[in-house]
């Protein structure tokens, strides 16, 4: 999507109803944030105007090896359709994951992020509180953008505007609640930076992307006669 045309939605006054947003500029986190694990067992910084995670130095379950850092927020419930939208990456390195989930208090409606601690990766995972864990191959260290869209009977997963699953909804309403998981093995000498840009859940997708596409349809030059 076109910079001038994000912004537009952003600036959308319709979009601002029930929606929530964050770009995480810093210079902390906002309050709306709940963090799952004390401030000494992470570290993480706002240069480039974006949330940069630097260190996880506290094992959950020391027997598996893991540590890891959580953070929820939540906001007013949404109905059934909705789009999650959110741009996080990760510098080159080893041994760590990160996701984004969108759900409520009954089930995770949305669940999907890059790990590098399966045989076989970095994958892609996505999945609902209903389905298998599905994977595909993640793509290079970098920024990506994810979205989860629920719409109707079914939750669509997409990377970088390509469509990789679309999974059975799960019961439960709309969305509440956005939260992100940050994961490495311990103790990893190759950590390197997780990067989360910004978040946005917006309410019925179909009227978010009818108006993108007006816009984008405004903003098309045409040939003088």
């Amino acid at each position: 999507m076109k910079l001038w045309v994000a912004a537009a939605l952003l600036a959308w006054p319709g979009a601002a109803l029930g929606q929530f947003f964050d770009d995480f500029n810093g210079p902390a986190l906002l309050p709306h944030w709940n963090p799952g694990s004390p401030p000494a067992h992470w570290a993480y910084d706002f240069s480039g105007g974006m949330l940069n995670v630097t260190g996880l130095f506290h094992p959950s379950l020391p027997k598996v090896g893991s540590n890891n850092a959580y953070m929820t927020a939540f906001f007013p419930q949404l109905g059934e359709d909705f789009v999650a939208s959110v741009r996080m990456g990760w510098d080159a390195g080893d041994g760590r994951g990160m996701s984004v989930v969108v759900g409520n208090e009954i089930t995770a409606l949305g669940r999907f992020g890059v790990t590098e601690q399966m045989a076989g990766g970095p994958v892609i995972f996505g999945s609902t509180g209903t389905s298998a864990l599905n994977l595909a191959t993640a793509p290079p260290a970098g920024m990506h953008e994810f979205q989860i869209v629920g719409t109707g009977s079914s939750v669509s997963f997409i990377l970088n505007g390509s469509l990789l699953w679309v999974l059975p909804r799960p019961p439960g309403g709309g969305p509440n609640s956005v939260g992100f998981a940050f994961i490495s093995d311990y103790p990893n000498p190759l950590f390197a930076p997780l990067r989360v840009d910004f978040v946005q859940v917006l309410p019925n997708p179909s009227t978010v992307l009818a108006l993108a596409t007006g816009l984008w349809i405004l903003g098309v030059p045409r040939r003088r006669p």
